[in-house]
């Protein structure tokens, strides 16, 4: 019998009850056939890109025109670190912790924001300080991930900071209490292949030392 990874998934499911940042297109799915009246399944969707957990493209929020279909895989299978920043309205990352981060880390910050999904109070969440973005940018880090709808508000100057040096944005995360801060994790980070400045995103982590038993 084939062995089963440990697979921690970090992706929210979407569904008509999916909320929505302020202002946003609703989720909306709709079926136009069923299997037991038509002999197949058919359905068509309705969406904000930003819906659900998604990667924030660099075309989001700055002049740049790379789009999600221009997301480098290489970037999105890598190394997590993760941080727990629980109760931590603002972030900012200590320097023992920034020491840890290496060049192409997914860096993953767990803040339990997630709890308040589909509640208005989820969309006062914490912010990430521009000093540590910075420190981040300067880490050359490949995707942040989060467990909240964005790491600021208007106008936004974490975000643009990020992009106008490629580092991508994952938002809407959920299941981050399940990684341990002391443990390494490869994080997959697979957003679909569509040409706007967000996607729909797979994310899931598989415990370092679980890879390697299922691989010998």
């Amino acid at each position: 019998m084939k062995k089963q990874l440990n697979i921690i998934d970090c992706t929210r499911v979407l569904d008509n009850g999916a909320p929505s940042y302020p202002n946003d297109t609703p989720f909306e799915l709709t079926m136009h056939k069923t299997y037991h009246k038509d002999g197949y399944t058919l359905s068509s969707l309705k969406s904000s890109v930003h819906n659900g957990t998604h990667i924030d493209a660099p075309s989001h929020i700055s002049a740049s025109t790379i789009c999600a279909s221009d997301f480098d895989l290489n970037k999105g299978i890598s190394r997590a670190k993760v941080f727990d920043c629980y109760n931590q309205m603002h972030i900012e990352l200590s320097n023992s912790q920034l020491a840890s981060v290496r060049e192409n880390d997914i860096v993953v910050l767990y803040t339990g924001w997630d709890q308040y999904y589909s509640t208005e109070k989820y969309y006062t969440h914490p912010v990430v300080s521009i000093s540590t973005a910075q420190q981040l940018v300067d880490k050359k880090i490949a995707l942040i991930v989060l467990d909240m709808p964005s790491l600021d508000f208007y106008p936004f100057d974490v975000h643009q900071l990020l992009f106008n040096h490629g580092i991508w944005i994952v938002e809407n995360t959920t299941n981050l209490h399940q990684l341990n801060k002391d443990k390494e994790y490869t994080m997959y980070v697979i957003p679909m292949k569509i040409k706007a400045e967000a996607a729909s995103v797979r994310v899931f982590a598989i415990e370092k030392s679980d890879e390697l038993r299922y691989t010998k």
